[in-house]
């Protein structure tokens, strides 16, 4: 059970930091756009750049926040923590099978916007919600080593995987974003494991 969490953890991350190299190549290139078009208003593109940082960071500390106050804890009374670790995989499926199509803006926003803020509000009670059904030693040992080695296994593999892409195989965004497409479905299949282990445990302990 610890380890299909370990696991589940260290998917997140990596599909997550791979959405972020995503996003930052997007809005590198719409600044150079918006520059070289002058709908910059003059600025050059290091000065144009965090304006689209910070609209982003805006929206999605936004909808974190209405997911937090508003929906987490009704996803929780209605469906329970086992159904919840589903929500951000399914997202992430449903958001890079349309970046796969064409790495756009506007879409790239969007999708990292729901994304990171589901990650933040629903994904991260989840998570420490996991560990509630186990012992003191295994609650704190086990989460530390989740926290620590696996959460940054993540984000060597998707150093890797950029090293692979940009190296050998020519990768273009819509291709990291067949991957995180990939890696999402694997990271279904670790969440139906933890709905087993988690119900049987459950089950167990009453």
């Amino acid at each position: 059970y610890l380890l299909y969490i370990a696991l589940f953890v260290l998917l997140l991350n990596f599909i997550n930091t791979n959405g972020v190299y995503i996003l930052d190549n997007v809005m590198d290139r719409a600044a150079v756009e918006a520059v070289e078009t002058d709908a910059a208003g003059g600025m050059d593109k290091g000065d144009y750049l965090p304006i689209f940082f910070a609209d982003f960071y805006k929206y999605q500390n936004l909808f974190a926040m209405f997911l937090q106050l508003f929906l987490v804890s009704r996803i929780f009374k209605w469906f329970g923590v086992r159904v919840a670790i589903f929500f951000l995989p399914l997202i992430a499926i449903g958001g890079y099978v349309w970046i796969s199509f064409g790495a756009y803006f506007l879409l790239v926003n969007w999708v990292k916007v729901v994304e990171n803020g589901t990650d933040y509000s629903l994904m991260n009670t989840t998570r420490h919600s996991l560990f509630l059904i186990t012992t003191r030693e295994e609650k704190y040992k086990a989460q530390a080593v989740t926290k620590t080695f696996f959460h940054r296994a993540g984000d060597v593999l998707h150093g890797l995987l950029v090293l692979c892409g940009t190296t050998f195989l020519a990768f273009k965004l819509e291709n990291y974003a067949m991957v995180n497409v990939a890696l999402a479905l694997i990271w279904i299949c670790v969440g139906v494991f933890i709905f087993k282990q988690h119900k049987a445990l459950s089950a167990a302990r009453q």
